[in-house]
């Protein structure tokens, strides 16, 4: 029973992870998509803008390095 059980718990452990990152490269790809692709006419528009895709990405990378973390925890 052991076996199975730790067996069980990395491939759930294995899924979440990848689930984590699916996450962090949509918020990766949204804040790119925001900052690069969206233009604007006026310029508080376009700071608002690059502002919403720093902060997406670096959600994005807040979120690989969470899920690295929580992955490694549970081996």
């Amino acid at each position: 029973m052991g076996r199975l059980f730790r067996f069980l718990l990395w491939a759930l452990s294995r899924a979440t992870f990848f689930a984590w990152i699916r996450t962090g490269l949509a918020a990766l790809g949204g804040g790119l998509a925001v900052a690069r692709a969206l233009v604007f006419n006026s310029y508080a528009h376009e700071v608002a803008a690059r502002v919403i895709g720093v902060l997406l990405v670096s959600w994005g990378a807040g979120i690989f390095v969470y899920a690295l973390i929580s992955y490694h925890r549970t081996l």
